[in-house]
């Protein structure tokens, strides 16, 4: 459903994401369109990757247990592989117009340029796992060395100063893949029109990735178990750190004085997943900038896709509440489907908020952006009502509809 969705989203976004096909060279602009899904791609594992060392679920259960570290990080490597393998195969669907004319859906003479974006997304995709792994469990040994404590307590903020070595990995990595692909995607475009000194530079990504993966499985014998006891201390402090009227505090929680439900589904999208109602001010926040800079286009692209995914939300409301836990407290399923359909509302207003001062005088695009949030929140409470899940379901509406609105501004 995903690749057949990017597939449907590649032909409704190509007049502007695929503008430069029709230019007599186009060079400048598949360099730019291949670092840009290579670092969509590297983006998303860097993330996952950041999951799965740092925060999995598999700690919980392993945690009590003895276990052997590096086969342990062999098989969430592999598990990660089967998990992703479509990611690269779907980014690089979305481009599928710039090898066809979809006027006479015939095609043109692109067809190499386009394998070798292929080629990209896949090297990128391996290369961001192995190298991504290595940084995540080199930043447990970042957190605890004194020789970068001084660096941590710079950049930590309110944080505690492990956590910033954690928070920070993610980035770190994506920032050093970015400057790699800034590379590659260049020398991608250079090697499809028969240009091959520089095919080892289209590989970077994959070469870095396998020496990351080699230190990766040395730092996992000594740092994946450590890893555990410094998430417990950091969550230790945070809870020493805490007043009692701190722990009553959460985002938006006075709307629902007189709505147990909503104030339940606020309560734990702000402690559980409070990345979500943050991510959705920082996307306004970039809507914010391209509207100051005058691109009312980019502006409202920006927040309507952030909108969009933030609206999501309800389908990890419900993961996180089990189906037999409701039956068991006698709770009203229509009063908690309503509440996390309410939840995605009101967290996706911080997406929309900062760009009403660039809309004030379009009325209907910011209807239009209440819509996608109603709609959105509506059918993630939906596929949580009824699966329990959805997420990929969701995604790929997510992405019909952003490439949708892509080409109609």
């Amino acid at each position: 459903m995903l690749l057949i969705s990017c597939l449907l989203a590649g032909w409704l976004a190509e007049p502007t994401l695929l503008f430069f096909k029709r230019a007599p060279d186009i060079g400048l602009g598949f360099q730019g369109l291949a670092f840009r899904l290579a670092m969509l791609v590297a983006a998303a594992i860097a993330m996952k990757t950041y999951q799965e060392i740092i925060r999995g679920s598999d700690r919980e259960v392993l945690n009590p247990h003895p276990i052997q570290p590096d086969l342990l990080f062999k098989a969430i490597a592999v598990r990660t592989v089967k998990q992703t393998w479509s990611l690269p195969v779907a980014v690089w669907f979305i481009a599928w117009p710039l090898i066809v004319n979809t006027q006479t859906f015939t095609l043109n003479d692109n067809l190499l340029p386009y394998m070798w974006l292929g080629v990209l997304l896949v090297v990128t995709w391996a290369g961001m796992i192995g190298f991504g792994y290595m940084i995540h469990l080199a930043s447990v040994r970042v957190a605890r060395s004194p020789s970068f404590a001084s660096t941590l307590d710079l950049i930590r903020g309110a944080n505690p100063r492990e956590q910033a070595a954690f928070i920070y990995a993610p980035a770190f990595a994506f920032f050093i893949m970015g400057v790699v692909l800034m590379f590659a995607s260049s020398a991608c475009y250079a090697v499809s029109t028969g240009y091959w000194p520089l095919l080892p530079v289209v590989f970077l990504p994959i070469i870095l990735g396998v020496v990351g993966s080699g230190m990766a499985v040395s730092l996992a014998k000594s740092e994946y178990v450590l890893a555990t006891a410094i998430l417990a201390e950091i969550d230790a402090r945070w809870a020493n750190l805490e007043v009692e009227d701190e722990q009553q505090q959460v985002y938006l929680d006075w709307l629902a004085s007189k709505n147990p439900e909503l104030k339940r589904a606020l309560r734990q999208g702000w402690r559980r997943l409070r990345i979500w109602p943050l991510g959705a001010w920082a996307v306004g926040g970039l809507a914010f900038i391209s509207g100051w800079s005058g691109d009312l286009q980019t502006c409202l692209v920006i927040s309507a896709v952030g909108v969009c995914f933030v609206s999501g939300i309800p389908i990890l409301l419900s993961q996180g509440d089990p189906k037999w836990l409701d039956l068991a407290l006698g709770v009203d399923q229509r009063k908690v489907a309503v509440a996390r359909w309410q939840t995605a509302v009101l967290y996706a207003q911080g997406a929309i908020i900062p760009v009403v001062i660039f809309l004030r005088n379009y009325p209907s695009l910011l209807i239009g952006l209440e819509i996608v949030a109603v709609v959105c929140g509506a059918l993630s409470t939906i596929l949580a009502a009824r699966f329990r899940g959805g997420m990929w379901a969701y995604i790929s509406f997510g992405i019909l509809l952003c490439a949708t609105l892509w080409r109609a501004v």
